[in-house]
């Protein structure tokens, strides 16, 4: 058998081809790995994020339309209180809903309840009982230190009981006072107040015993509105056309 022989250098150069062409499989293989990877991760699919809803906008809350005013004579306060106006224009004041109102003359009436109260409105010139001795003063104090004496708003009984006079402070009334009085049947007050140009209010109440306490923040309140649109020298030409002086 004969043996292939190759020269020294030809032996050289046919190792390092060898080694060349190993070398260059290997660094093929890494190649070819890492490209297979590379393609593996680009073909992984990509996670699309789903769109956020949006919640949908709330249709605007319909407002209701202011009422129109009413003309209605109904003033709004903890119970309903109604306005009343005598036909000659002197005399004004609100009274409960429910109550019932009756004008007896010029810058008079008279309010009662559905039970036994009764409120008696009058209006009187302070010097109208002058030529008779009786003196109103200027104050509404001094209006009612006459009245026990002088017969008017109260019947006087052996039995009567009246209490003294003392200042009535209310809201929109600043000259006004009041003194209680009481028979065995009834008990009530007499209230006075004094308005421009010496025109007096006189206001008696009277009530079952022992109710008396039950209606009085009412008398209050009807007391505290009344507004008078008369002089005094007007209101006296009222009364004497009436024939009621």
């Amino acid at each position: 058998m004969n043996n292939i022989q190759f020269a020294p250098g030809r032996l050289t150069l046919l190792a390092l081809l060898i080694v060349l062409l190993t070398l260059a499989a290997c660094q093929n293989e890494e190649q070819l790995d890492e490209a297979v990877a590379t393609l593996e991760a680009t073909a992984e699919p990509t996670e699309v994020e789903e769109p956020t809803e949006v919640p949908p906008t709330p249709e605007p809350t319909p407002v209701p339309p202011t009422p129109e005013p009413t003309h209605e004579s109904v003033i709004e306060s903890e119970h309903d209180m109604i306005s009343f106006t005598t036909s000659d224009d002197s005399l004004s004041f609100v009274y409960p809903d429910g109550w019932s109102v009756e004008e007896t003359g010029p810058g008079r009436a008279i309010l009662s309840n559905s039970g036994d109260v009764r409120i008696n409105i009058t209006l009187l010139p302070a010097n109208m009982l002058a030529d008779y001795g009786l003196h109103m003063g200027n104050t509404a104090e001094e209006a009612l230190q006459f009245v026990p004496d002088s017969g008017l708003f109260i019947t006087q009984q052996e039995d009567t009981q009246v209490g003294e006079i003392q200042s009535l402070e209310l809201e929109n009334t600043s000259n006004a006072a009041q003194m209680s009085i009481a028979t065995p049947d009834q008990e009530g007050a007499l209230i006075s107040s004094m308005y421009s140009d010496r025109v007096v209010a006189f206001i008696s109440v009277a009530a079952p015993t022992g109710e008396y306490t039950n209606f009085e923040e009412s008398v209050r309140d009807i007391v505290d509105s009344i507004s008078v649109s008369v002089t005094a020298d007007e209101l006296m030409a009222l009364i004497a056309n009436s024939g009621q002086g």
